[in-house]
């Protein structure tokens, strides 16, 4: 489900970046002081240096297939970012997947 809710993610960066990350330094701050462990603080940078990339680098970090993509979609910095309505059609997609 964290894939689809980051595909949705992927879509409002592509049409609207700055609406999609304007929660992120907020929400970054929040992970940091949560995620105290020294990976934790690692998964944190990362975040921030991707967001801080072109939005390109950034769709391709956060949609990648690999361990350091799934454990990023874990600790995402998003919440907030998607609507309701936004967040419930990336949930049914992945249901039906």
């Amino acid at each position: 489900m964290t894939m689809e809710l980051h595909r949705a993610l992927a879509n409002k960066l592509k049409n609207d970046p700055q609406l999609a990350l304007k929660v992120v330094p907020s929400n970054l701050g929040r992970l940091r002081a949560r995620l105290t462990s020294p990976i934790g603080q690692q998964w944190v940078d990362r975040w921030a240096e991707l967001v801080d990339s072109p939005v390109g680098v950034l769709i391709d970090g956060m949609l990648a297939d690999t361990p350091e993509g799934r454990e990023l979609r874990q600790n995402s910095p998003f919440a907030g970012a998607l609507t309701q309505d936004e967040r419930l059609a990336a949930i049914e997609r992945a249901n039906q997947a």
